[in-house]
């Protein structure tokens, strides 16, 4: 049995918990104040330290430029899916057109390209697990910085209806797709290649056969 992989701490998390300490300090700070600015106003000394005033000015202008959120996709949807193209792009009904997506950060062997010499059983394969996860299937999409490649099609992060789900994931998890980056959209570029990384060491889907 493979060794189980610590899970890496993303960015969005280790940003979050940037803040999470910045907060912190931040409420120290104000309730240290808080106890030390009676004993001061009692003894004659009206306002607080300038060092004091200073840290908490520019502590609360940081927060009202960078406030903690929390690192949740913007979903859109839901959009019924018409039909699975190939193992990294399907068909939905986005508001009554017909509208192809191109699963970001990943791609497949081909299947049906035009030119048939490219076209693999592996290819075949990848989109039969794809038609498997999303054929019939409401999903919500998200989009990166980037939303058209130059063929024209919507690209985007396919979620299936709990939401939570991605389908870019599950394909790269199954072994049937390798991690594909194109600035700038690297929203989830770390955590593919980490994902990539246990298929591959694993052996899973297509490699050891048709990935290397």
């Amino acid at each position: 049995m493979a060794k189980k992989k610590k899970k890496k701490i993303t960015a969005a998390e280790k940003r979050r918990r940037r803040w999470i300490f910045l907060l912190s300090a931040i409420l120290i700070v104000t309730v240290f104040a808080g106890i030390i600015y009676p004993y001061y106003s009692e003894h004659g000394c009206s306002t607080l330290s300038q060092d004091i005033q200073n840290i908490l000015s520019t502590a609360s202008a940081m927060i009202s430029e960078n406030p903690v959120v929390t690192p949740e996709p913007n979903l859109y949807g839901p959009y019924r899916v018409r039909w699975v193209v190939d193992g990294d792009t399907i068909v939905v009904d986005l508001n009554g057109t017909d509208t192809y997506i191109r699963l970001i950060g990943i791609d497949t062997p081909e299947s049906v390209s035009y030119n048939l010499s490219e076209n693999t059983e592996e290819g075949k394969t990848a989109a039969e697990f794809t038609k498997k996860l999303l054929r019939k299937k409401k999903v919500y999409l998200e989009y990166d910085r980037d939303t058209k490649d130059k063929y024209g099609r919507t690209l985007a992060y396919v979620f299936l209806e709990d939401k939570a789900t991605m389908a870019n994931r599950e394909i790269l998890r199954a072994g049937m797709a390798k991690v594909y980056s194109f600035k700038p959209n690297v929203k989830y570029e770390r955590e593919f290649i980490n994902i990539q990384n246990e298929a591959r060491m694993n052996q899973i889907g297509l490699w050891g056969t048709y990935y290397h």
